[in-house]
């Protein structure tokens, strides 16, 4: 049996929504489907980076130090 997924509802500018509806609608080959799609991409990716920056230049457990 498969687990529910939750979700949570955001907000972003309509500018924004309007500008990745409009990349991803001229650059279908990326695979993105909808906006929801993209920026859960954009999301996920900006959270590994962070985590990179985190763990190599400032260190392992940077954010734990007081």
């Amino acid at each position: 049996m498969r687990q529910m997924v939750e979700y949570r509802k955001i907000s972003i500018k309509k500018e924004l929504a309007d500008a990745v509806e409009k990349l991803i609608g001229v650059n279908q080959e990326y695979g993105y489907r909808s906006i929801a799609a993209f920026l859960e991409d954009a999301a996920r990716r900006r959270i590994e980076e962070i985590k990179y920056m985190n763990n190599t230049v400032r260190g392992p457990g940077f954010r734990n130090k007081k």
